[in-house]
């Protein structure tokens, strides 16, 4: 169910894909509801390693409506762009491999760092220990979104 201006709708489909919000969407309630799947406290839905539902290998979760905590060191990964699309971009490589019967290797996030646009041409980026601010950060922060 989605709820709509005009009320409550109900849709039909084979594939429904989250991509807006900054806190999780509703959906992981209803997930919740209908297969038992946890959640966090954030109403993040908990995944397994290959970002599936326990007993629903076919629901795969990836962005900011999964908490993957299938890391080094046990911490959920952030809602946030950079591993929203690492786990986007690995999920469909999987999802490949299985249709093709190949195995595929472990998800693995690699954390480039963390941009902010602050201001009009401000920004703040934090590439791995190094720090940029102000247009310089504005400049690196576009170039990065562009690619």
């Amino acid at each position: 169910m989605v709820s709509t201006p005009d009320g409550e709708k109900c849709i039909r489909a084979a594939t429904v894909i989250w991509t807006a919000g900054v806190r999780a969407s509703h959906l992981g309630h209803a997930l919740e509801a209908t297969t038992g799947c946890s959640l966090d406290r954030g109403g993040r839905v908990v995944v397994e390693s290959d970002f599936s539902i326990t007993s629903y290998p076919a629901i795969r979760i990836a962005g900011d409506l999964c908490s993957y905590s299938h890391t080094n060191d046990g911490k959920p990964l952030p809602g946030m762009a950079g591993p929203a699309v690492q786990m986007g971009v690995w999920v469909a490589k999987d999802i490949l491999a299985k249709t093709q019967n190949q195995s595929h290797q472990p998800f693995a996030f690699i954390d480039f760092g963390t941009m902010a646009v602050v201001g009009p041409l401000f920004a703040v980026a934090d590439l791995r220990g190094l720090k940029f601010t102000g247009p310089f950060g504005w400049l690196l922060w576009g170039l990065a979104h562009l690619a």
